[in-house]
């Protein structure tokens, strides 16, 4: 407040209560205010996006004008909350665990590649349990390991 009054003093204004209630009532330049100014100035100098540049910059300067402070707290809290998942995703996507999941994919995909050229899987006619076999050994005799059913199988 004494800034504010010291501005008024400097500029030969009148230093009433009301203009320095007005100064406490609106709700100021935020992050989000500033991002939107920024955004719609960028946006006015393309070539299609000169309506919605204008109608940011009018929103971020109505936002700072604005007296009600809760309506703007929210909308900051939105914001911010968006914020965060946009930097949590882009963080994760340039950590290792990104990669790792990505290499750790391409490998599963090579594991059953590799399986299926070098093992037949099948199951057992009795109770349907999956059977890996060894490929190209000819006829042989599968004896299941869950239910002893025994039969014939050509790999």
């Amino acid at each position: 407040m004494l800034i504010y009054r010291y501005k008024l003093i400097l500029q030969g204004g009148n230093c009433s209560m009301n203009n320095m209630n007005y100064s406490n009532d609106i709700y100021g330049w935020d992050k989000l205010s500033k991002i939107m100014f920024v955004l719609g100035v960028a946006l006015i100098f393309t070539k299609y996006g000169i309506i919605i540049g204008i109608a940011l910059v009018i929103y971020s300067f109505i936002r700072t004008r604005s007296r009600n402070i809760n309506k703007r707290t929210e909308e900051m809290f939105y914001y911010e909350r968006f914020e965060g998942k946009v930097k949590e995703y882009f963080h994760n996507l340039g950590s290792g665990n990104f990669l790792y999941n990505v290499k750790s994919r391409i490998n599963s995909v090579k594991q059953r590649f590799n399986t299926k050229k070098h093992f037949l899987v099948t199951k057992c006619p009795n109770c349907s349990q999956k059977l890996r076999l060894p490929k190209n050994k000819g006829n042989i005799l599968v004896t299941c390991p869950r239910c002893l059913f025994k039969f014939k199988l050509r790999t």
